[in-house]
């Protein structure tokens, strides 16, 4: 959860009416001799905020000091001064929200190499002396592209041990169909990797290719993608297209097209 979710929260907490009964008498910072489970439900509302809060903080790494949260939560909520400048607050969020995302996007690479293990172990996979595993589902008799080629292929380019592809020639109908629209593009125009395997693929065949992080987008990272991480990339190739005279296609390291 982020800084922003943690405010909404918060923000929410708001609309549940003020305990009036057992828990105010006693006192701000001592349990309560009424079980929750007894209070109306705005109160239990405010107390499952507060737990949902708590969860989400240390799901995303942040582990903060429960009586200086309180006092923070309570002057925002009651409307008292707040001890900090909004200047500092910002910053102090900002800072945070800049941790967790770099924690996630460690466990989403860690993950990633993780994943890319598993699927070298397939007995159908190869690896390349360049560092690409390659894994033919079916193979075509057509001709294989020019590394200075272009190419028609239908094309899904998702983070190794990841569900949902961030890149997919594939698209959902107002009718709910599945269709693919293939795209035309220039063999260098693609990742690394790709570009090393491509050439030895031919027409027909569909292939998944597994990218290490130095074969995709390395250390800096790309389009929904985090530095170091992974990818599994299945590639339709239909057709090896002519290649215009002018083109002069540049070779991508963080292009739109993975």
């Amino acid at each position: 959860m982020t800084a922003v979710n943690v405010a909404l929260l918060a923000v929410l907490a708001l609309s549940a009416p003020a305990p009036q009964d057992d828990r105010a008498a006693a006192g701000a910072n001592e349990p309560s001799p009424v079980p929750v489970s007894k209070l109306s439900e705005p109160q239990k509302l405010s107390y499952a905020l507060g737990v949902n809060i708590g969860r989400s903080l240390l799901a995303d790494g942040l582990d903060p000091d429960p009586e200086l949260f309180l006092d923070g939560l309570r002057d925002a909520l009651t409307e008292r001064p707040v001890q900090l400048s909004d200047e500092e607050l910002s910053q102090l969020l900002a800072d945070a929200a800049a941790r967790v995302r770099k924690a996630v996007a460690k466990k989403r690479s860690a993950a990633s190499l993780a994943a890319l293990d598993r699927f070298a172990e397939g007995d159908a996979t190869t690896t390349r002396s360049t560092g690409e595993l390659v894994r033919f589902e079916t193979t075509g008799t057509g001709p294989k592209p020019s590394p200075k080629g272009r190419v028609r292929l239908h094309y899904a380019a998702g983070i190794a041990g990841e569900g949902t592809p961030f890149f997919t020639t594939r698209r959902t109908t107002s009718e709910g169909e599945a269709v693919e629209e293939p795209i035309e593009v220039a063999v260098e125009e693609l990742l690394p990797g790709l570009r090393t395997v491509l050439p030895e693929v031919p027409v027909g065949s569909t292939v998944t290719i597994g990218l290490p992080p130095d074969r995709a987008y390395g250390p800096a990272g790309g389009p929904a993608v985090p530095p170091n991480t992974a990818l599994l990339v299945r590639v339709e190739l239909l057709a090896v297209l002519p290649v215009p005279e002018s083109a002069e296609p540049a070779a991508a390291t963080d292009g739109e097209t993975p």
